[in-house]
């Protein structure tokens, strides 16, 4: 994983990795363009706009939330917090917040049913809270 290619593309495969950017090969647009231009062409990524997207297996949920597979796979089904898949549970972004939720109120010395019902009233209360107000960037 993560091996560079040391040696070319048959020409054959090559035809298949060479691209096309506004009529000229990426090669040959790369030779040409300075490395400050070309950053310049970046934008930066508002990651939040993408998070909704993601979707978590249970291990990974585990690791993020500091918590063991057993209080997980408790807490789930406590908390009823929806999830996906059928061989193994899937969880987006809103089930792993309720996660970290949970946890935050159990180490605040909450008990689990308590920690739970923290956890919906938070969201609730954060659902029915207007965005805040984004600056514009400068530039």
């Amino acid at each position: 994983m993560g091996e560079i290619l040391k040696e070319p593309l048959p020409s054959q495969e090559a035809a298949l990795y060479t691209f096309e950017t506004r009529g000229y090969t990426a090669e040959k647009d790369e030779a040409t363009m300075a490395p400050s231009r070309q950053v310049d062409l970046l934008e930066p990524i508002d990651l939040a706009e993408h998070l909704g997207k993601v979707e978590l297996y249970l291990g990974q949920v585990c690791q993020i939330a500091g918590i063991s597979k057993m209080q997980l796979d408790y807490w789930t089904n406590k908390a009823q917090i929806p999830t996906k898949g059928k061989k193994q549970r899937i969880y987006d972004i809103d089930a792993l917040e309720t996660v970290m939720l949970i946890k935050q109120a159990k180490d605040k010395g909450l008990n689990l049913g308590a920690a739970i019902d923290a956890a919906r009233r938070f969201r609730e209360v954060q659902a029915n809270q207007p965005p805040p107000a984004v600056s514009p960037q400068p530039g």
